[in-house]
């Protein structure tokens, strides 16, 4: 077997030698002009995944055999320190072994995408387009989170609250990553995916800055809100939406065994408690704080615009 780790892909503390019960296998992180992304050299192997583990959670990689060696599927995200499990089927028996790769500074010769946690209304994981059922995940949320946005948005116009109209355009943002999964899965084109990611995160900023300008204006210039009780039946409609959203992607990821999915998930029961800042919109005003709703509105705006800014760098450096 070739020994690629020799080669400038490979570096040093990236590389990790398992003793198994079936002579020394080689695990490395090889990243020469590619991603990178997980390679094992060793003898008599039928099938070998490998499972990391982090604060933030558990990811499974899976690996194909390249005949001088087996490479991830997927590429791996940094920073690259982890523990690691590897499975390995030797005869039809699978054995387990535990490793750990150590983050150290080093320069590859071209730029790497930090993953800092966080949600994204780009691009979707490659996991998750290769799987028709990844697919189904995440269309049966983007169904739920436009229902709720279209009714947020029927309510919206008898209220004139800025707090709703925020919600529902972040509503529509989180439903709108369907677009680029659309087209990854169906194009099978990384191009037409990242360009339907700037499509995206443009018209969530467009909307958001559209949403800022105009609460600006009404702290200066205050307008009424009314219809209280629809205002608060919004929010909970945010609410209802972003929770079913959750539990469809928990689930989704839980079954598919996709960190990502799982990630979006989380991010998702987040946003339902963010949509009840409407209801609190609602309590507010009524009370005689009108200032609450475009103040309110305003804060959501600023969470949009974060947001948005960490989209199109994700989508930039992809």
């Amino acid at each position: 077997m070739q020994d690629y780790e020799k080669s400038e892909g490979y570096h040093g503390p990236e590389l990790n030698t398992i003793s198994t019960l079936n002579g020394p296998v080689r695990l490395s992180i090889y990243e020469h002009g590619m991603p990178p992304h997980f390679r094992l050299s060793g003898e008599h192997i039928e099938a070998v995944i490998v499972t990391t583990k982090r604060d933030t959670g558990m990811q499974a990689f899976a690996m194909e055999n390249k005949g001088e060696y087996w490479q991830s599927v997927d590429s791996i995200p940094e920073p690259h320190e982890f523990a690691a499990t590897v499975t390995i089927t030797y005869q039809g028996k699978t054995e387990k072994y535990d490793t750990h790769f150590a983050e150290y500074s080093h320069y590859h010769g071209h730029d790497h995408v930090h993953e800092h946690g966080g949600h994204s209304h780009a691009l979707v994981h490659e996991s998750i387009t290769r799987s028709k059922d990844g697919v189904r995940v995440v269309s049966r949320s983007f169904v739920v989170l436009t229902a709720a946005a279209l009714l947020q948005t029927v309510v919206f116009f008898s209220t004139n609250s800025l707090s709703l109209l925020a919600d529902l355009i972040h509503n529509f943002g989180d439903a709108l990553t369907a677009i680029p999964l659309g087209a990854a899965f169906l194009l099978k084109n990384h191009k037409a995916e990242k360009v339907s990611g700037y499509f995206v995160v443009a018209v969530i900023f467009i909307s958001a800055v559209v949403v800022a300008i105009e609460a600006i204006t009404r702290l200066i210039n205050p307008e009424p809100v009314t219809n209280f009780l629809a205002l608060t039946v919004a929010g909970i409609i945010g609410f209802a939406g972003n929770e079913i959203a959750a539990i469809i992607r928990l689930r989704g990821g839980k079954r598919l065994n996709s960190p990502a999915l799982a990630a979006d998930g989380m991010h998702a029961r987040v946003d339902g408690w963010v949509s009840l800042s409407v209801v609190a919109s609602a309590v507010l005003v009524a009370l005689g704080l009108p200032i609450a709703d475009p103040l309110i509105g305003l804060g959501m705006t600023a969470v949009i615009l974060r947001i948005t800014w960490q989209s199109f760098n994700s989508i930039r450096r992809s």
